[in-house]
């Protein structure tokens, strides 16, 4: 196979192309209950939800992680395999970050390869807020320089300027 092109996919936005690799050359995980044309009609005659693709992850020669959805039903819902998909819907292909491909791995059963390629991995994970928080992008626009003075003033980071407005804000004083 010849290379492929990677792209980013975004709501209501044309695709943009990111990158390419070779699926020869890379290594393939496919998930480990692909969807069947058997277990989708048991599926669509139950009225359950089902998706027509089979998913497939690869690692290639550099390290990065790549995401393949392949459906394998027609534009009428007909399951057709993937050798005979609808050229209206060509296989997808886009880059994961590693935390990503873990969650992925995990999901789809093999956790083997999770520790493989993560090394040992926590027992679990329970609720609960995370030590430390999830990235917040916030735009300030004009508040910006009034938020550097604020910081500079506490003797902290920007980031911790922000943190401390917002807490103030809600009546969570430090």
């Amino acid at each position: 196979m010849s290379r492929v092109t990677v792209y980013r996919y975004r709501d209501n936005q044309s695709a943009v192309a990111e990158g390419w690799f070779s699926p020869d050359r890379a290594e393939a995980i496919v998930e480990a209950n692909p969807m069947t044309a058997q277990r989708y009609a048991d599926l669509q005659r139950q009225g359950g939800s089902a998706r027509g693709v089979i998913e497939t992850l690869y690692r290639t020669e550099g390290g990065q992680w790549v995401h393949k959805v392949a459906w394998q039903t027609d534009e009428r819902g007909r399951w057709v395999g993937e050798r005979d998909a609808s050229p209206l819907a060509p296989p997808r292909y886009r880059f994961l970050i590693d935390e990503e491909a873990l969650d992925w791995l995990n999901s789809n059963g093999h956790s083997d390869r999770a520790e493989q390629f993560f090394g040992d991995l926590p027992a679990e994970q329970g609720p609960g807020r995370p030590e430390i928080g999830g990235r917040v992008q916030v735009r300030l626009g004009d508040l910006l320089p009034s938020v550097d003075v604020f910081a500079e003033k506490q003797g902290c980071s920007r980031a911790e300027a922000v943190r401390r407005l917002v807490a103030t804000g809600l009546g969570q004083h430090q």
